[in-house]
């Protein structure tokens, strides 16, 4: 089962260290996953991340497992990320979306790019953008009833559920749901 929008809020929390940290290392540890190795003031830490359709996740451990290889993915991201810096670390509001931003520095002058992990079960996907948000590669490509996401494109995040958040939901919202949800005796 995927992270819900405020497990994964809690998750971002708990990585929020990470922020400051440099990249020394990306591996793809499957079809779906990438370990983003970092060194940062506590250490080595590894922030996995995984585009699993039935369980898609984010993640912070202590170490990079070995690689299971590189795809076209990894070894795009490597060209335009190691040494980089991660400067921040969000979720999108009320969404399944964890937003890695990295800065590099290169002889060219600086970049900024973003790791959008899209952890939407079946339409999971990782998108990376550049600072224009031009989608440079993705792992996990998905196409969904009105929505594309190819490299080259501008990036365009999915459409949000019409749902009231749970976070802004009233006591009285609260119980009229548990009302309709509570069998007739």
């Amino acid at each position: 089962m995927s992270l819900d929008a405020i497990a994964l809020r809690a998750v971002i929390d708990e990585c929020r260290p990470l922020v400051g940290a440099k990249v020394i290392g990306l591996d793809q540890d499957g079809p779906t996953e990438v370990t983003i190795t970092l060194a940062g003031p506590d250490g080595r830490s590894a922030l996995v991340i995984s585009v699993h359709p039935e369980y898609a996740r984010l993640y912070r451990t202590g170490a990079s497992r070995g690689s299971a290889g590189a795809s076209a993915f990894v070894t795009c991201l490597r060209d335009r990320l190691l040494g980089g810096i991660v400067v921040g670390l969000d979720a999108v509001p009320d969404e399944r979306i964890a937003v890695v931003r990295c800065r590099v520095t290169t002889p060219a002058g600086e970049c900024s790019y973003r790791l959008i992990a899209e952890l939407l079960g079946r339409q999971s996907a990782l998108v990376f953008v550049d600072e224009g948000r031009q989608v440079v590669e993705m792992l996990r490509r998905v196409r969904t009833a009105g929505r594309e996401v190819y490299p080259g494109e501008r990036y365009e995040p999915p459409p949000r559920l019409d749902k009231t958040p749970l976070t802004a939901m009233r006591e009285e919202d609260l119980a009229g749901v548990a009302a309709a949800e509570t069998p007739e005796s």
